[in-house]
């Protein structure tokens, strides 16, 4: 049964940033392209979903829910495990701590780890190269990643990830992976440290209050410190609040709760991956997924998200696909969801298999183009 609810009233005609406008070729207002997607659409996406493991869909349009649909044996309270999702909201709190005098994109690594001032590659990092995946840093997936079956995880993953070496030249090359995001959590934990803060506390103080967003859990490794890169479970209902936010450009009831050019640096594409801007993924026609096999064709008119365009399209992926994807032109956000944690290993491997696999290729295929 699709159910309708309202999360917010407010409507506005603001873009999501020039920053992402100018590069997918001028600004992007909204209404631009093609008519919204109606109720035959969202079916059609939700049977895609549905038939790849996925548990929820949920879509708003100008703020207000017009589709809500739980499956697979799930249901609107439950907090699903957002997976590697749970890195876009560290470009949302990284603008914040600009905006708090906490920290600048562009700043040295070393002004906080005097640890790799030593090192002649690691001293080139910047805040900015942890954030788009171009550090170089070594990725160590062993210790570093893993799910509640694994016991091989760094039993302090900030320390550890600090002492990667690099693999490569800082700002060369995107390597997909979570050891940036442990070293961006050692630098954050730092710099919030006069302040009796951890990194998820200034998240929750400075972004998820003031929205109304409740996680229902967090994952924290063995020294207390919370997952930066993946340590989030949550409900649809919840997740859709951070879309909203970012398609508000950062203004929530009347408040600015994010400067909105901080906030559109992070749907900026990067040199090293156009597909990737400070923790959100993009659709821009020359981008590419979590490696460079994972591109849209040639000619395509848009990323390797959505190849048929809407070149502002941004997403939060994680694990599975789940996903919260923002396209501001049609003032719609997206939630989606698989329940990785509940499946069992024969049905995970199944949910991989030719055929079964979602991607976001397919679904908006399914969603805009009725494929």
């Amino acid at each position: 049964m699709v159910k309708a609810r309202a999360v917010r009233v407010t409507r506005r005609t603001a873009m999501l940033g020039a920053a992402a406008g100018a590069a997918a070729g001028g600004l992007v207002p909204r209404g631009a392209f093609a008519a919204t997607p109606g109720m035959a659409d969202f079916e059609r996406a939700a049977a895609y979903s549905r038939d790849r493991g996925g548990v929820s869909l949920l879509a708003a349009i100008g703020g207000e829910v017009v589709f809500e649909r739980y499956e697979n044996g799930t249901d609107p309270q439950k907090p699903v495990h957002m997976h590697s999702a749970t890195k876009s909201f560290w470009g949302v709190a990284a603008a914040a701590m600009v905006e708090d005098g906490l920290l600048a994109i562009d700043e040295p690594a070393t002004q906080t780890l005097p640890e790799w001032k030593a090192d002649p590659v690691r001293a080139r990092i910047t805040l900015r190269h942890l954030l788009n995946l171009s550090s170089g840093l070594k990725e160590d997936i062993p210790k570093l990643q893993g799910n509640r079956r694994r016991e091989t995880w760094a039993p302090d993953k900030y320390a550890y990830a600090i002492t990667l070496p690099c693999e490569s030249e800082p700002g060369s090359t995107f390597r997909y992976g979570p050891s940036h995001f442990y070293a961006l959590g050692e630098i954050f934990k730092r710099k919030l440290a006069s302040r009796g803060q951890d990194p998820l506390a200034y998240l929750e103080a400075r972004i998820l209050r003031p929205i109304g967003l409740e996680y229902g859990e967090w994952v924290r490794d063995d020294a207390g410190n919370p997952h930066i890169p993946n340590g989030c479970f949550i409900t649809a209902r919840n997740w859709l609040k951070l879309g909203e936010l970012v398609r508000l450009e950062g203004e929530w009831e009347g408040r600015q709760i994010v400067p909105r050019d901080l906030l559109a640096a992070c749907f900026a594409p990067s040199t090293a991956n156009p597909g990737y801007g400070l923790t959100w993924w993009l659709n821009f026609q020359n981008g590419f997924g979590t490696t460079d096999m994972q591109a849209p064709p040639p000619g395509a008119k848009g990323g390797f998200q959505y190849h048929g365009g809407y070149t502002d399209l941004a997403g939060a992926l994680g694990a599975g696909r789940n996903g919260l994807y923002v396209i501001p032109s049609l003032d719609l956000v997206i939630v989606r969801q698989i329940d990785l944690e509940s499946l069992s290993d024969e049905d995970r491997r199944a949910s991989q298999s030719p055929g079964r696999r979602f991607s976001e290729a397919g679904f908006f295929a399914a969603l805009f183009d009725g494929a």
